[in-house]
């Protein structure tokens, strides 16, 4: 299994930090300038990360203010040569024994004509020194301290549907609904269907390629022992940046659209009835996260 995920290069030092939490195959994508490339050539040369040999970083040049974060995931994915990979995101540290984890749920849970998507908790410290925990029981101890909680409690669309109440509890996988926004980290297949490049910057990134697996039948099983933990950092400007929200919207509502032509739209999975046209049903799924000025609808979470 090969974690691919992406990076901007300002952010080179959570590279190091994810080295020591996964010694099995990497993909990386990074972005930046070529100054900022030369500084991270250096900082690999004078590391000991720089010995490692199953780590494969790929660097895109920057060339406008927008983060094209489904082209980095992409140029990443299609660099992998192993039968499974572990999409995360690399701002997230994986609990530090989930590579092994995820090699043996690969023969165990993946051996199924099922197409299925291994799903990895997500949580986030409430506090940037505290200590990572070493296992579930440690993570569950500092729930309970509140020294973490779930990634994003605010926005419950985005990993809710993950049931964190009854992982916290149990010892086997279980298999959850996909919900409307649901953006899990997971580990399926290489052959993965690709991340959608239009969406650039912020909003439905991840959420559009959960969408289309559920579309194509996936089924989404939660694994009882592995976590990944967000590392606290300051905000992507793109969150308040009201042109390209809109932008984002429209998207999203052309993506919609031509997942209904492809799957039909019964792959939504939830009454659609109320909706006279398809137009209208992209409108009213916008209109959970939007307002009507493309800003942020009120309760989604604000800060990062």
């Amino acid at each position: 299994t090969t974690l691919v995920t992406q990076l901007s290069l300002d952010r080179q030092y959570l590279l190091k930090k994810l080295l020591k939490h996964w010694n099995g195959p990497i993909s990386i994508t990074m972005y930046g300038s070529d100054y900022q490339a030369w500084d991270l050539i250096q900082y690999l040369q004078n590391d000991e990360i720089g010995s490692r040999t199953n780590v494969a970083i790929h660097l895109v040049y920057k060339r406008d203010y927008l983060y094209p974060v489904n082209y980095l995931r992409n140029i990443a994915l299609n660099a992998v040569s192993t039968p499974y990979v572990f999409l995360c995101d690399g701002d997230f540290l994986p609990n530090y024994n989930l590579y092994s984890l995820l090699k043996k749920a690969a023969k165990t849970l993946m051996n199924v004509p099922q197409k299925r998507a291994l799903v990895v908790p997500a949580f986030e410290k409430l506090y940037p020194n505290m200590n990572f925990p070493s296992n579930k029981l440690s993570l569950l101890q500092q729930l309970e301290k509140k020294l973490i909680r779930s990634f994003h409690p605010l926005w419950k669309h985005g990993h809710f549907a993950t049931n964190y109440e009854l992982w916290e509890k149990t010892s086997d996988p279980y298999t959850v609904k996909w919900e409307l926004y649901y953006e899990p980290y997971v580990m399926v297949k290489s052959n993965v269907v690709r991340y959608d490049q239009r969406f650039v910057g912020y909003g439905f990134n991840k959420a559009s390629q959960i969408m289309e697996l559920n579309a194509q039948g996936y089924e989404f099983v939660v694994l009882p022992n592995a976590f990944v933990i967000h590392i606290p950092h300051p905000p992507s400007t793109s969150r308040t940046n009201v042109e390209l929200l809109r932008c984002v919207r429209r998207m999203f509502g052309d993506f919609i659209q031509s997942l209904i032509m492809r799957y039909g739209e019964q792959f939504l999975k939830f009454d659609t009835s109320d909706y006279s046209s398809k137009d209208q049903l992209v409108l009213g799924i916008n209109r959970l996260f939007f307002n009507d000025k493309g800003k942020e609808a009120s309760g989604y979470r604000q800060k990062h």
